[in-house]
C-alpha cells in the first residue's frame, strides 16, 4: 500500500512541475544543480551555514506535515500506519539536506536532521491540547499572528542564540540570529489567503502592496527589538555591521511579499522560488527582482482590487 501511495505523489509531483514549468525529465536536473550551488555557496560565504542550513531543512520538514494532511493519512492508513508514511515522506525530503551535510563532514548535525525527520513523524498533538499564545499582531491578522504561533519555539531558539552570542562574545552569531528571525518572518507569506481577505481592502494595487509591506516591516521590528537591542547594547562598534543585516533581511521580506502576490491567488512556484534563491544568494539582485515583482504584483492585483 505504501507503494501505491509514493508511486501516487511522484505523479501528482511530476504534473505539477509539467503544468507549472517544465518537463520533469529536465526540471529536475535542474533543481538538483539549483540546490547544489545554493548549499556550496552558503557554506563558502558563511562562518554559521551549518547551522542555517539545518533551520532551513527542520522549516521545511515542519512544512510538509499540515494537521490537514495529517488527518487525510490517518483516514487512508489508520492511526499507526499513518505515522510510518509521515515518516517516510520526512526522510524523503530531508535526504537532499543529510547527504550535503556528510559531504561537508557535518555528522553531529546531518544526525540531528535524521532524527527530526523520524521523531517529528510520530509525534502527534494531543486533541484536546490547546494553548493561546499572546501576540502583539492582533490588530493586523493574519501572517504574523498565525505564522508566529506556528513556530514560535524557533523564534525562541533564535533569541537563545544570542543570548549564547553574548555570553561567548561572537557578534556574527548574534547577527545570525537577526538574520534566522527575518528569514522565518519572510516564510509567514509562502502561502496565499482566501481571495475575499484582498477584495475586502478598498485600496488600489500598488496602495495595497505598499501597506502590507509597511505592516510586515513594522512586525517584522517587533520580533527582531529583543536581538537588536541585546546586540546594540553588547556590540555598539558593530552596529554597522548590524544596519546591514537589517536591511538586507527588510529587502528580502519586502520581495517575498511581492513574490506571492505577483501570482496571486496560486502558490509561489518553481520559478519564482528560484528567483527568490538568487536574490538570498545575492542581494544586489533585488534592485531588479523588486521593480519586477511590483509590476507583475500590480497587474495581477487589478483584477480583484478595481
Amino acid at each position: 500500500m505504501y507503494k501505491e501511495y509514493f508511486k501516487l505523489q511522484y505523479l501528482l509531483i511530476n504534473r505539477r512541475v509539467r503544468d507549472k514549468w517544465l518537463p520533469p525529465v529536465v526540471a529536475y536536473p535542474l533543481l538538483a544543480t539549483a540546490f547544489i550551488g545554493f548549499s556550496s555557496f552558503l557554506f563558502y560565504k558563511s562562518t554559521f551555514a551549518e547551522y542555517l542550513y539545518v533551520m532551513i531543512c527542520l522549516f521545511f520538514i515542519s512544512n510538509i506535515s499540515s494537521k490537514r494532511r495529517n488527518d487525510f493519512l490517518k483516514i487512508c492508513f489508520g492511526y499507526k500506519e499513518s505515522k510510518i508514511v509521515r515518516a517516510l515522506e520526512n526522510l524523503i525530503a530531508a535526504l537532499p539536506f543529510i547527504i550535503f551535510l556528510l559531504y561537508k563532514l557535518c555528522f553531529v548535525s546531518a544526525a540531528i536532521v535524521l532524527a527530526f525527520a523520524i521523531i517529528s513523524g510520530n509525534v502527534t498533538t494531543p486533541k484536546n491540547f490547546s494553548i493561546v499564545i499572546p501576540t502583539p499582531f492582533y490588530k493586523h491578522p493574519f501572517e504574523f499572528m498565525v505564522g508566529f504561533r506556528n513556530v514560535f519555539l524557533i523564534i525562541a531558539f533564535a533569541y537563545t542564540l544570542t543570548i549564547i552570542a553574548v555570553s561567548v562574545d561572537n557578534f556574527n552569531l548574534g547577527a545570525f540570529s537577526l538574520l534566522l528571525i527575518l528569514l522565518i518572518a519572510a516564510s509567514f507569506y509562502s502561502k496565499p489567503e482566501n481571495s475575499f481577505y484582498v477584495w475586502q481592502f478598498s485600496l488600489t494595487p500598488a496602495r495595497f502592496l505598499l501597506y502590507k509591506v509597511k505592516i510586515s516591516l513594522w512586525h517584522s521590528f517587533l520580533l527582531c527589538f529583543p536581538v537588536i537591542l541585546i546586540l546594540c547594547v553588547f556590540y555598539f562598534k558593530n552596529i554597522g555591521a548590524l544596519l546591514v543585516v537589517f536591511v538586507f533581511g527588510f529587502a528580502f521580506l519586502s520581495t517575498v511579499i511581492l513574490a506571492k502576490y505577483s501570482v496571486y491567488p496560486v502558490e509561489i512556484g518553481i520559478e519564482t522560488g528560484i528567483l527568490l534563491s538568487f536574490c538570498l544568494i545575492s542581494p544586489p539582485l533585488m534592485m531588479i527582482a523588486i521593480p519586477y515583482l511590483s509590476h507583475k504584483s500590480v497587474k495581477n492585483l487589478n483584477i480583484i482590487l478595481k
